[in-house]
């Protein structure tokens, strides 16, 4: 997969003090008494833009702020010394308004209905408004149609053109608009809408400040049972060990996140931070592209690790601290086959968890249908002959009535 282009990247590599300067020249540059309507949208528009721009604690979205760093600096460069050039002003106006629709600064637009909204995704219209479709894809954020708005959005840049092969601003504004939607929907989206996220969008999503860490810790938390705290981790573990973007590096270099991943544990670097300046430290632009790939490895690296939120829902509600850290770490165990010795140690030591509860969870949680689960349990099973548990009972067995295998009921008394 393709990443985006370097240069609309360096778009967020502006210094803000600039952004800041244009913005208040856009909004005081000098106007005639009764001057024409454009002139006065223009002022506006860059005033509110710049007070968006300037709240630290901006409530409207965490990415507002790279939006605005979108300002074309040329195109405002121009305006202020071609104030008299028509094409420019009306480039100028249209530039501000989709801005001012991205960061909700300008109202001044109707939201297309869902069906209209929705057939402009899948193509069946053609001609629409962008100005109009990008303030329809703001309201949509926090609309009672967020969900099914992410799932045509989902089909959209699942089943279209590669949306990061973009060159211009206002397709990047779409993208990060249409990426909020869907990480704030994340926990709701099918396994297959999830796993193309991880896969295709996890590290530009980063990098155009969307809340991805945010949601996935949400995603995590609204586990219940130990159990399933385990197996959300090991779920965002599986689909990012198959994230195919290519992180651009120095000198025109990129890699694939697993290949960043595991260099940087075999450096054994003392942080994930150091590990992230080390690669971009001939970079002129080293601090902003290093602190994205920190945000994308810290993730990855917690998620693995089984630690990217210390409790669950369930894990709150539950007093027993100790026995939920017990279940869910040898839940954690069991996955990790080198850690099955482990699972022995506990299992001959004085414990709180009860081999047959265990084993019950493991019932709860594993597919045997799936590739390799047979496998995988009658492995485990060999473990713990070999161990001395369960005394030669097996943890499946193969019914010929139906043709399949079912779990042993006898190993959960």
């Amino acid at each position: 997969m393709e990443t985006i282009n370097r240069k609309i990247y360096s778009n967020f590599l502006t210094p803000e003090d600039q952004i800041k300067e244009k913005l208040l020249s856009l909004a005081l540059f000098p106007v005639e008494k009764n001057t024409d309507k454009q002139y006065l949208f223009i002022r506006s528009q860059a005033q509110k833009l710049y007070e968006s721009f300037t709240n630290k604690e901006n409530e409207l979205g965490t990415y507002d702020r790279q939006i605005i760093h979108l300002l074309d600096i040329a195109l405002v460069e121009d305006f202020l010394g071609q104030m008299k050039n028509s094409q420019v002003v009306e480039n100028m106006v249209h530039h501000l308004l989709l801005l001012g629709a991205a960061v909700d600064t300008y109202s001044g637009l109707l939201v297309y209905p869902q069906q209209e909204f929705h057939d402009i995704l899948s193509g069946k219209k053609q001609q629409y408004s962008s100005g109009r479709f990008i303030h329809t894809l703001r309201q949509s954020i926090t609309s009672d149609t967020r969900h099914d708005d992410a799932l045509a959005i989902l089909n959209f840049i699942s089943q279209g053109e590669k949306l990061m092969d973009i060159q211009e601003t206002e397709d990047l504004i779409v993208l990060v608009l249409m990426l909020d939607i869907l990480w704030k929907e994340f926990s709701n989206l099918p396994d297959d809408g999830q796993g193309f996220l991880l896969q295709s969008y996890f590290y530009y999503s980063i990098t155009l400040s969307v809340p991805v860490r945010k949601e996935l810790e949400t995603m995590v938390y609204s586990t219940t049972t130990p159990v399933d705290f385990v197996l959300s981790h090991y779920k965002l573990a599986e689909y990012l060990g198959e994230n195919n973007e290519l992180i651009p590096l120095g000198e025109g270099k990129q890699k694939e996140l697993r290949e960043l991943y595991k260099e940087m544990n075999q450096q054994n670097v003392d942080s994930v931070s150091a590990f992230s300046t080390r690669v971009y430290e001939k970079e002129s632009d080293k601090d902003i592209f290093s602190s994205w790939l920190t945000e994308t490895l810290d993730i990855y690296k917690k998620v693995k690790e089984i630690n990217l939120i210390e409790r669950n829902l369930g894990g709150e509600t539950n007093d027993a601290d100790a026995y939920y850290d017990q279940l869910a770490t040898l839940i954690q165990y069991f996955f990790e086959k080198e850690n099955w010795k482990k699972i022995s140690e506990y299992f001959r030591a004085e414990k709180m968890v009860t081999l047959p509860v265990f084993l019950r969870e493991l019932e709860r949680i594993i597919d045997l249908e799936k590739d390799n689960a047979i496998g995988k349990l009658v492995e485990f099973a060999d473990f713990l002959h070999e161990n001395g548990f369960l005394l030669n009972q097996e943890l499946v067995e193969y019914h010929e009535q139906d043709g399949k295998f079912h779990w042993n009921e006898n190993i959960f008394a």
